[in-house]
């Protein structure tokens, strides 16, 4: 009967060099497994203890298709070869075996009576002097069948235990060729999962993640003596914590507290980790030059590596506070965080790289990326990404939002809060800037307050500026001393440069750009003054086509809303609305000079002068009085006094006017010579 023959052994990988590790253990197992297709499959395990004169041999027999031969009865033979799988026979013997209701069977290699090979008995066998083979056939009845032959790679080892005296060193090498992924030791439980592994770059031991309840859960690292106490924990790792204990009394050995290394090709050790009860350090070189320093956090590469006598700092990231060597009260947190600060303490630096190059600086806060990055100044507090990046000496800063004082160097007593806020401020003091780009082209000026969004974005070196609303006092430059409230407010033309003047509304002083000493109260008040000086705007559209006259005093809804002269004083709803190019007129009353264009004309009443078209050198006192009267140099007194009149030079006194013969129905008619 052909058969085919399939043999392999399960087995360790590292027998070939731990075999004394063997050869001192109390137990072992191999698991071995074999197939035939046309006969049966075995796998079988061998279990022996300490220095055997013999060892377990135990299969599970199944046929071709996997079925276990239950209550079947075979005769194995067992040869033990040296040398090679064809080399001297050094023992054989046949062994009767019973399957049972698993097909399984056990016996013990060893104890049958020789039946060939050269040693004179079992425990004769030099199982150090070469490698071992051993051939297994097996007999169901129909003669013996060969299952093939297979080097013992343990076995050999842990029989000649009793040639082996206890170790004193252990010594372990991996080979040059040993993967990375591949251990070089391995320890686990009776589900085979990993516990415990070595491999060439590291160790590594699993935690049931499930939690365990016994007493023996977890990992642990305890400490013995010569008494039967409980022996104290130093470390234990479990699921939901990690614990590392260490004695409170102040250990004088360099080894004292708790402390993980690395190593390298290199001679000396790397500390990785370092835990007492003064300091915890964390991290490849962190804290390595410490001394005195005590009550120190370092977690992190070289974090705090040069700190020797600082105490009390929490240094976190990669370089975190590198360069720390005696200041203490400090916090870094984020890589390379505070990495040159040397004397500087009492401050906080959370962020990438915040406060990288800032050195003596004390009762700093930067919270962001690179915040403060070169500061070495005192009391600031920079909040953004970038926010006081530049600031050197600069001392009482508050900077909040992105780039928000970015290149200030010098500038102290600053607070800066929106994006980008005073991004440009370079040396300027006392200013307070609130809203998206609020200030952001400030230098020099001092003294200023813009709060609303991109407010006095264009200021570079005005001082004792309060812009208040959406772009107010955007493009002011170097004016100062100006007060613009509500969106828009001087808004001003390129380079603007007016000071002194008060922009009160929606656009009010919009296109402000030389003038000064201006009032403008209301929306779009004053508009369009450019260049005027010393006016007065109140109210809605107010004076709002003056450019460049000066000295006007417009107040009320649309006064003097077309006037492009000065000297204008126009008081009342549309008083002198109409009037464009007259000049020094005095118009008090509801629509006082409306339509009137001339110049020098003084109206005091509701409609005086309403309709005079341009008529000039005028005086109406009254109700309605000179209305629709388009002549010069007359003076009018009374309700509708000189109504219609259209002459010159006339003088009439009048009340209750109720036709149009003025000459007749006046009090008062005359006419200057």
């Amino acid at each position: 009967m052909k058969t085919k023959t399939f043999f392999t052994f399960i087995h360790s990988e590292i027998c070939s060099f731990i075999g004394k590790i063997f050869s001192c253990l109390k137990f072992r197992r191999v698991i071995v497994a074999f197939h035939v297709a046309s006969f049966f499959f075995l796998s079988f395990i061998f279990t022996y203890s300490q220095a055997p004169k013999s060892f377990n041999y135990q299969a599970v027999a199944r046929d071709n298709t996997g079925q276990v031969l239950k209550s079947q009865a075979l005769n194995v033979k067992i040869g033990i070869m040296s040398g090679s799988a064809t080399g001297t026979l050094q023992w054989e013997e046949i062994h009767e075996v019973t399957t049972n209701e698993f097909g399984l069977f056990t016996l013990r290699i060893g104890t049958e009576i020789k039946t060939g090979g050269e040693a004179p008995e079992f425990s004769a066998i030099e199982w150090n002097s070469t490698t071992h083979f051993l051939n297994v056939q097996v007999n169901n009845g129909s003669g013996y069948v060969d299952m093939g032959t297979t080097q013992l790679l343990s076995v050999p080892y842990a029989l000649s235990a009793s040639s082996v005296s206890d170790l004193k060193k252990l010594h372990i090498l991996g080979p040059a060729d040993q993967p990375a992924d591949s251990a070089m030791f391995e320890v686990k439980n009776k589900d085979g999962q990993i516990v415990f592994a070595v491999y060439n770059e590291g160790v590594r031991i699993y935690v049931d993640t499930t939690g365990s309840k016994g007493p023996k859960g977890g990992f642990a690292v305890g400490g013995f003596s010569a008494s039967k106490a409980t022996p104290q924990e130093y470390l234990r790792v479990t699921p939901d914590s990690v614990r590392v204990y260490i004695d409170e009394t102040i250990s004088k050995g360099p080894k004292g507290g708790f402390a993980v290394g690395g190593f390298s090709a290199s001679k000396g050790s790397t500390d990785l980790m370092h835990l007492n009860k003064d300091n915890y350090f964390i991290g490849h070189n962190s804290g390595s030059n410490i001394t005195t320093g005590t009550y120190n956090s370092f977690f992190g590469y070289q974090a705090g590596m040069t700190n020797s006598t600082g105490s009390n700092n929490v240094f976190l990231g990669y370089k975190a506070g590198t360069a720390n060597v005696g200041a203490s009260e400090n916090i870094f947190i984020g890589n390379e965080s505070g990495l040159g600060n040397t004397s500087g303490s009492h401050n906080s630096f959370i962020g990438y790289q915040a406060g990288r190059n800032a050195d003596g600086g004390h009762y700093n806060v930067f919270l962001g990326s690179n915040a403060g990055y070169n500061n070495t100044s005192d009391y600031n507090v920079f909040i953004g990404d970038k926010s006081g990046y530049a600031n050197t000496s600069g001392h009482y800063n508050a900077f909040v939002g992105y780039l928000s004082g970015e290149n200030n160097t010098e500038g102290t007593y600053n607070s800066f809060f929106g994006y980008r806020t005073g991004r440009n401020n370079t040396e300027g003091d006392w200013n307070a800037f609130f809203g998206f780009q609020a200030g952001y082209n400030n230098t020099l000026g001092e003294y200023n307050s813009f709060f609303g969004p991109n407010s006095g974005f264009y200021n570079t070196i005005g001082q004792n500026n309060s812009f208040l609303g959406y772009y107010s006092g955007f493009r002011s430059k170097t004016g100062s001393n100006n007060t613009f409230i509500g969106y828009r407010a001087g808004y001003s033309g390129t380079d603007a440069s007016g000071s002194d003047n008060v922009y009160i509304g929606v656009n009010t002083g919009e296109s402000n750009t030389t003038g000064h000493d201006n009032i403008g109260i209301g929306n779009l008040a004053g508009n369009s003054n450019t260049e005027g000086n010393y006016n007065v705007y109140i109210g809605t559209n107010a004076g709002t086509s003056n450019q460049t006259a000066h000295y006007n005093t417009m107040i009320g809804y649309l006064a003097g809303e077309n006037t492009i002269e000065g000297f204008n004083t126009m008081v009342g709803y549309k008083a002198g609305q109409s009037n464009n190019s007259g000049d020094s007129q005095a118009l008090f009353g509801y629509r006082a000079g409306w339509q009137n264009t001339g110049s020098r004309n003084t109206f005091i009443g509701t409609e005086a002068g309403y309709y005079s078209g341009s008529g000039g050198y005028n005086v109406y006192v009254g109700i309605a009085a000179g209305r629709s009267c388009t002549g010069h140099n007359n003076v009018f007194l009374g309700k509708y006094a000189g109504y219609g009149e259209s002459g010159d030079n006339k003088l009439i006194i009048e009340n209750n006017y109720t036709g149009s013969d003025n000459a007749n129905n006046a009090l008062i008619y005359g006419e200057f010579d």
